[in-house]
């Protein structure tokens, strides 16, 4: 079975965060959140020294500015229904969802008026066209300026996106109706009537000029079969489906419309759009270039700066990253469980954060495919890697190829994303919990890898490291039992004055945790093992915890907790259960009752959550932040999820 080599042992005994010299290198906060939006990051480099300080200081005002708006509005014992689709987030809104909402109704409302009140052709049309500039800006991915100036990257804009894209349905519908139900003569009815309230005769000649040449530059523009169109409902042979099409304006007008329902339908049935991914994407994309052609032969002269903000997108993903800047070569392992390791070294000019993600394209299975993976390593680590799941067509392939082949070619763009709580506030979060299922861990292992190192090499204060994985693979979980000599190896509980100096070979599994630096490893002998019964939830696991660690005279350290959970209905045969490895599902409330009362009692008032999972957990995880929050500790919580 092919397994994954982990870095040579460094001890890291009395370190405590200081270099070889015996000076300690200070943790500096923000110092890399610029690569959230690669074209502001390759934009800096050239004078990066001289721009870092003002960045820095961006960064911690906009975090400054936002943590408050990321606080939740509604009391915890309003009920959670998360089965709901909307109905169940309500409970969870945050100050900064609430505000956004407000341009989305104050659009609407605008829309609205100018339709149904104001019966005004050419103003419905401008409002029509806000929700769709808004629409494509908030779909960027490495130049957003969501990202930049709220922290918000592009894949936690995808709710927003629809919304907008919604609306922009909405009101282009309300101006394809008013322009088909109200002539220019209802217009010319509405200015008659401001005419009437001018103050002067003056007054009165200028605004019936600037009435009637508004009037005529409008009937010149439709490009009607007369002043008006004769088919429209004002007319004298109404006709809905000829007037769609008579002159040029409705012909793009009316496939403008038509675009836009193509384009959101598929994307509000989630099952459609999983089930028939590829097929989903690249029509999205098709729609979304006609929408634009459409949109300037309609007029909206505003759509050329989504446009411009697509080129630059485009360039800088395909072009500068995937073809200049990144290597196109990676090794390729096939592990257990259906798991697939692509790493490459770590060259200079690729940087990212932890919990980041890249997209990969493989030309030998396609030319045309970027599928978005974790990234599994730290930014500080000398190999990238990243772990890939088999779960659909393409990674099958990719299986396929990897049982063949040693070495792959590869296009690579990124890396995107950012978390929602601010890590890089090294006082207000001393105290992390991690929670992942199954493929989750990538992007979790990566964080805490991180947080590994800034806390033992450059001296970042943190009092509380949990991490938690559920698996359901036991090939997964059964490397944590390599041992030909009948014990179990076991980590989870560290002493960092110790260095590892035999951990040999590994396969997928937290290795993960920087074992080479930090693991203290026990060998139980399967006697004592076996007299010990698994438990489900991680408060029962404490007793047995200290039981086993007496028997075999380890130490506990108070940084770093680690617990697994192997969640199959039984064991494999011969699989010795351990203190850190527990069969059946985390007791999710109990391990945040316990990161609490830990909190508490090292004086710590806020507590960062980080989940990466299926569904299930990550509703679990965000009631349980909601319902442990109080008492003196908040649970600020950032997700992530498998599903589009």
């Amino acid at each position: 079975m092919s397994s994954l080599e982990i870095e040579t042992p460094v001890s890291v005994g009395g370190n405590n965060g200081k270099h070889g010299n015996g000076e300690t290198e200070p943790f500096v906060p923000y110092e890399t959140t610029s690569i959230d939006t690669p074209v502001l990051h390759f934009a800096v480099q050239p004078c990066v020294d001289f721009l870092n300080p003002f960045l820095r200081m961006f960064y911690k005002f906009r975090w400054a500015v936002s943590y408050p708006l990321g606080q939740r509005i509604f009391p915890k014992f309003v009920p959670a229904c998360a089965c709901i689709p909307v109905i169940g987030w309500i409970p969870y809104m945050t100050a900064g969802e609430l505000l956004s909402l407000i341009p989305l109704v104050g659009v609407f409302v605008w829309g609205y008026i100018t339709t149904f009140v104001n019966h005004d052709v050419s103003g419905s049309g401008t409002v029509a066209s806000v929700p769709l500039v808004i629409a494509f800006l908030t779909a960027s991915k490495s130049d957003s300026v969501f990202s930049f100036l709220l922290g918000v990257p592009f894949e936690r804009m995808i709710n927003w996106h629809l919304a907008w894209s919604l609306l922009s349905v909405c009101l282009g519908c309300f101006h394809y109706y008013v322009c088909y139900a109200f002539s220019s003569e209802d217009d010319e009815d509405r200015v008659r009537s401001l005419l009437l309230s001018s103050p002067s005769e003056d007054d009165v000649f200028a605004s019936s000029n600037n009435m009637y040449s508004a009037m005529s530059d409008d009937a010149m523009h439709r490009d009607l079969s007369g002043d008006d169109s004769q088919y429209a409902l004002y007319g004298p042979t109404p006709d809905f489906v000829k007037f769609s099409f008579d002159g040029g304006t409705n012909q793009s007008g009316t496939l403008l419309v038509l675009a836009l329902i193509a384009i959101v339908s598929p994307a509000l049935v989630p099952w459609i759009r999983r089930l028939f991914f590829e097929l989903f994407y690249h029509s999205h994309v098709i729609l979304a270039l006609a929408i634009i052609v459409f949109g300037l032969m309609h007029g909206v002269g505003i759509m050329g700066l989504p446009l411009a903000f697509w080129v630059l997108d485009l360039v800088m993903r395909y072009v500068i990253m995937a073809y200049v800047r990144y290597p196109h070569k990676a090794n390729i392992q096939l592990l257990p469980a259906d798991v697939i390791q692509l790493s490459f070294p770590k060259p200079p000019e690729f940087e990212y954060n932890p919990g980041q993600f890249v997209q990969i394209c493989i030309p030998a299975l396609s030319f045309l495919q970027f599928h978005p993976f974790s990234l599994s390593s730290a930014p500080h680590q000398d190999m990238v890697t990243i772990h890939i799941r088999v779960l659909g067509n393409w990674t099958n392939r990719l299986k396929t190829l990897a049982s063949k082949v040693e070495e792959v070619d590869m296009w690579m763009e990124g890396p995107y994303g950012s978390l929602s709580v601010d890590l890089d506030n090294a006082e207000r979060y001393k105290m992390v919990l991690l929670l992942s299922g199954g493929i989750g861990i990538t992007p979790m292992q990566s964080i805490c890898n991180s947080l590994i190192h800034q806390h033992t090499q450059i001296g970042r204060p943190l009092k509380k490291l949990y991490f938690v994985w559920s698996v359901r693979d036991e090939d997964m979980v059964d490397a944590l039992h390599d041992d030909e000599e009948g014990g179990t190896t076991i980590p989870g509980r560290h002493n960092l004055n110790k260095s590892v100096d035999r951990l040999g070979t590994t396969r997928f599994q937290p290795d993960l945790l920087e074992r080479v630096n930090l693991v203290d490893s026990f060998r139980i002998p399967k006697t004592t093992a076996a007299n010990k019964n698994n438990s489900k939830n991680s408060t029962d696991a404490d007793d047995m915890v200290e039981t086993v660690l007496k028997e075999t005279n380890g130490t506990m350290d108070n940084f770093l907790h680690t617990e697994f959970y192997l969640t199959s209905k039984k064991a494999k045969d011969g699989m010795v259960p351990s203190p850190y490895i527990f069969m059946g599902r985390p007791n999710v409330p109990a391990i945040f009752a316990k990161m609490k009362k830990s909190a508490l009692a090292q004086g710590e008032s806020r507590v960062a959550v980080c989940v990466c999972g299926p569904s299930p957990l990550v509703s679990a995880c965000r009631e349980a932040s909601r319902q442990q929050s109080g008492g003196g500790v908040t649970f600020d919580f950032h997700y992530e999820t498998f599903e589009f």
